[in-house]
């Protein structure tokens, strides 16, 4: 066996110098794309959720008017943004207050007929339907207890296309909401007849 000469020696070293230098390269290149990667996750989940804190959000609810026994339908953008071109669809004719008309019918309203070109933040349409026990109990052909509304918009990033399925039956045997106000002036109406006669 040949003796190793300081110049075969100083090759090997250099040559495995070379190798760790390489394989630490090669690691240091490995977790750099790791980082790179999860800071590409990263930055991706906090526009997901910045877009999500600050889009549009069209509600579709009803609620019954405080002191009266009127249903309403409500449509808010309960969003921080504005939803464009909104177009709000029905999927049958409501007839409010129970008269069949052009005028009267939901279907044919201009909310619900058109496209509205900006629906801001905190915009709300309120639409009276009709007094509970007319809708609950009368003819369901002109005022149905349930339909579906779809509210289709923009939110800057993308078309958005939702359904909403509204049922008025859960206010059969609910009880009205008091206005205080009211119902001090109803009690003073009461009683102003008597205090007349007492002057």
């Amino acid at each position: 066996m040949q003796k190793m000469s300081s110049t075969d020696w100083l090759s090997l070293a250099s040559l495995l110098s070379t190798v760790v230098l390489v394989a630490i390269t090669g690691w240091y290149a490995w977790i750099t794309k790791h980082i790179l990667d999860a800071n590409k996750l990263m930055v991706a989940a906090v526009d997901a959720q910045q877009y999500a804190a600050m889009r549009p959000y069209i509600q579709v609810s009803t609620t019954v008017g405080i002191g009266t026994p009127l249903i309403y339908l409500q449509i808010e953008n309960m969003g921080k943004s504005s939803a464009k071109n909104l177009r709000l669809s029905i999927d049958r004719d409501f007839f409010r207050f129970d008269k069949r008309s052009d005028e009267t019918n939901l279907r044919k309203s201009p909310a619900f007929s058109g496209v509205i070109k900006n629906f801001g933040p905190g915009f709300k349409l309120k639409f009276q339907l009709g007094v509970a026990s007319k809708i609950l109990g009368g003819n369901s052909d002109l005022s149905p207890r349930e339909f579906d509304i779809s509210a289709e918009y923009d939110t800057g990033r993308e078309r958005v296309k939702e359904h909403n399925v509204i049922d008025l039956s859960p206010y059969l045997f609910s009880s009205l909401d008091e206005d205080p106000v009211a119902e001090q002036l109803k009690k003073l109406n009461s009683n102003l007849p008597g205090l007349l006669k007492s002057r």
